[in-house]
């Protein structure tokens, strides 16, 4: 088939989704599959098999040119496998302000009250945000927050988490050790496929590894140097300079939450000409008048 890489890689998240259902030897039908499990770990087979779409022995195993045949070079080869990364970070704290969104849009949020579910979302993204976000952006209304998985989606990250610890065993037994693979695939298969939603996903986690589960690995593929010990030594020091902050509060930067228009976001909006439209050409005949 002449698929993108990015197809390849959907290819193996969807397969992955399948594995619980199709490894599953849970007895208890209210526990097979992702019955009953909890939603940190439902996407840990998916995150787990996309994973090796990305492993460059894998994608040097099967990536063909369309016509020739020919293996792709290892300097493409490499570039697929470093792509992950590329960014990866961004991409972790804009999945992190979607899943802070939908909890507070199910939690704290107060329909009646003076911001709107936009405005909540503006305050919490710019929080998040390397790149300020914009205040046009309705992507909200594209996100499954009114769907079954509403409150949910901060299990998404969590899985990918999980899945990177798991794949982390792999790497340090060897990826091209093909009876190590083996042997480690045997046993994430008897110990969080098998038992479905009949084990706790730490549990499974802890008896596929033989270990406590950590973070490392998660923060590793994601690019961002330093670890799990330079994350939290950064997020001690700003804690320490500046005290969490809800949307509750009051007067937050200057924002008075009166109306949905985007030049009210001042917090995260500077008056520099470039998202705030330019005055009215009426107002701009006033104010020559009154000069």
């Amino acid at each position: 088939a002449l698929l993108s890489h990015r197809e390849v890689a959907k290819l193996f998240h969807s397969m992955g989704a399948a594995l619980r259902d199709l490894f599953c030897k849970q007895k208890e039908g209210l526990l097979s599959g992702t019955s009953g499990l909890e939603i940190d770990a439902v996407g840990l087979p998916a995150h787990f098999l996309e994973r090796w779409a990305y492993d460059k022995a894998t994608v040097a195993s099967m990536a063909r040119h369309f016509k020739t045949g020919d293996s792709l070079p290892e300097a493409a080869v490499a570039a697929i496998a470093d792509a992950r990364s590329f960014h990866g970070a961004m991409r972790v704290l804009k999945r992190a302000a979607i899943a802070q969104i939908d909890l507070e849009l199910h939690s704290e949020f107060d329909p009646d009250g003076e911001l709107s579910v936009f405005d909540v979302a503006k305050l919490i993204e710019a929080e998040f945000s390397v790149i300020r976000p914009r205040v046009q952006d309705r992507e909200l209304c594209s996100l499954p927050i009114n769907s079954e998985l509403g409150g949910m989606l901060y299990g998404d990250l969590w899985s990918e988490a999980l899945a990177a610890d798991a794949f982390s065993e792999f790497e340090s037994a060897g990826l091209e050790d093909d009876e190590a693979v083996r042997q480690l695939g045997q046993r994430f298969r008897r110990f969080v496929l098998e038992p479905g939603g009949g084990r706790a996903p730490g549990s499974a986690s802890q008896d596929f590894a033989q270990r406590t589960p950590t973070f490392n690995a998660f923060l590793k593929h994601a690019g961002i140097s330093g670890g799990a010990a330079r994350a939290a030594q950064a997020g001690a020091a700003a804690e320490a300079a500046q005290a969490p902050r809800s949307y509750l509060d009051e007067n937050i930067d200057g924002f008075d939450g009166t109306d949905d228009v985007d030049d009210d976001y001042s917090e995260f909006e500077e008056d520099d000409g470039i998202y705030n439209p330019p005055a009215a050409q009426g107002e701009s005949a006033d104010e020559g008048s009154k000069q």
